[in-house]
């Protein structure tokens, strides 16, 4: 569940599937629109439950409700979820990154650009952590 087609998690993904020889079927890949949670639950009707939900940002949220409804067993379905929407019953993989070293690093862009410096990408290894109730 993404916010748009090119979001680097999403990039991510797909780069995963692709180096693990698996295939991505893409009218999987939910985006944050009207109507996401009904095609989500439409989807669980007709396949059962998911092998894994990656959900984006704060999409976890959005979402939680149709799972309980459903009673999707996770158990068998891997949730992944990112740090910052983590909710106390949450169980599967958590995605997360070092906020201070973020933090650290927006400042030293900031004050480099104030300084004349061009804008540039910075990137930060993100951690995952199993967690389990």
């Amino acid at each position: 569940m993404a916010k748009d087609s090119e979001i680097l998690q999403l990039q991510g993904l797909r780069r995963a599937f692709n180096e693990a020889g698996l295939r991505l079927n893409e009218k999987l890949v939910l985006y944050r629109h009207e109507g996401t949670l009904e095609k989500l639950r439409t989807i669980i009707d007709l396949m059962g439950d998911p092998e894994a939900i990656y959900a984006m940002g704060g999409m976890l949220y959005g979402i939680t409700p149709i799972l309980r409804e459903k009673n999707v067993d996770f158990d068998r379905c891997l949730l992944i979820g990112e740090e910052v929407v983590w909710k106390p019953d949450f169980r599967g993989w958590q995605i997360s990154q070092d906020f201070d070293a973020l933090a650290e690093l927006a400042v030293q862009q900031l004050l480099a650009e104030i300084g004349g410096a061009p804008r540039r990408d910075q990137e930060l290894p993100r951690f995952i952590q199993n967690i389990t109730c």
